[in-house]
């Protein structure tokens, strides 16, 4: 009985889903190839086209776009300085690190060989 329920699903699916299915893809692909060609109206000719060449006036907004571009410009070229003074800080700051172990590294070695066990 449950075969019978299943076999009837089955068919059913293949009776009514998939034609209806492959019919709406034809049918919405032909629609789609065709009817904006119908509906789109009259086309330019290409040969009346005219580019315009030369100066414009410029549209609201754009001279701040301008003034934007070399502000940001600018920050960007003051964390570039800022980055390589803090680089060369860094350096810097290695440099005094390295001197200040060597002279901790020779302290120790002359309080070592001056302690009172090592005299001869």
């Amino acid at each position: 009985m449950a075969d019978a329920h299943a076999s009837d699903s089955g068919s059913s699916f293949t009776r009514a889903f998939l034609p209806g299915l492959i019919l709406g893809l034809v049918v919405g692909g032909l629609a789609g190839a065709f009817l904006p060609d119908w509906v789109g109206g009259p086309k330019l000719d290409r040969s009346k086209v005219v580019a315009h060449e030369g100066p414009y006036a410029p549209r609201e907004g754009e001279g701040e776009a301008a003034a934007a571009d070399e502000d940001l410009q600018k920050l960007i070229d003051e964390a570039k300085q800022e980055t390589e003074q803090a680089g060369d800080a860094v350096e810097e700051g290695v440099d005094k690190v390295k001197e200040g172990a060597e002279k901790t590294g020779d302290a120790i070695k002359d309080a070592v060989g001056t302690a009172p066990g090592d005299q001869p």
